[in-house]
């Protein structure tokens, strides 16, 4: 098993470890314009954003969560009810 951590950066929070994608999009202190960090080739499955706010999946990160080196993947579907999805340094599969 390949476990899939996320990194939550916000601005008056330093981070938090989730275990899945949609867990960090669901975490109450996700707010607007927070970062989602992903580890580098992890797999993780379908997300459904239904809240309003602009949030950002960054993708390829090593196990410290220091400068992308590579991509990271996520399943399709991916859907977008509410808000805004940026997406950097992500494969879809």
């Amino acid at each position: 098993m390949h476990p899939y951590r996320a990194l939550i950066t916000l601005q008056h929070l330093a981070f938090c470890s989730v275990p899945t994608l949609q867990g960090a999009y669901d975490v109450p202190a996700t707010a607007a314009d927070s970062i989602i960090r992903l580890l580098e080739g992890s797999g993780c499955v379908s997300c459904t954003a239904s809240r309003k706010l602009a949030v950002t999946l960054k993708g390829g990160y090593d196990a410290s969560y220091g400068a992308p080196g590579s991509d990271s993947s996520i399943q399709v579907p991916q859907l977008i009810r509410q808000g805004t999805v940026h997406v950097r340094g992500i494969k879809l599969r």
